[in-house]
């Protein structure tokens, strides 16, 4: 197996924004920036996300460059790769369907 790159800064920002685009498409699926439970989730998840980078880069810069690589690059059976979408797909599939009930 090929060792993976370090993560660079832009990959980092990068990170960030996609992190980012979860919680948006939260609110803007809910049409309410004042849903309490969507900035609990937002929080959390920001929050876990947030820590969880910051301690693979500082602790494993390894491990958070293999967890860079695209699914299936580093020699992942096909099946193994369409697990990980599934994954992908499942969880925005939950976060668009979690505010469709805040109004409630």
């Amino acid at each position: 197996m090929v060792a993976a790159r370090p993560v660079s800064p832009l990959q980092l920002l990068g990170a960030a924004v996609y992190i980012a685009a979860w919680p948006a498409l939260l609110f803007v699926v809910a049409g309410d920036v004042h849903w309490a439970e969507g900035w609990v989730f937002a929080t959390w998840y920001v929050g876990l996300c947030g820590t969880v980078m910051v301690w693979l880069y500082a602790g494993t810069p390894p491990l958070l460059a293999e967890r860079y690589r695209k699914p299936g690059s580093g020699g992942q059976a096909s099946r193994d790769q369409a697990v990980v979408y599934a994954l992908v797909g499942s969880f925005a599939a939950w976060i668009v369907a979690m505010p469709l009930d805040a109004a409630r």
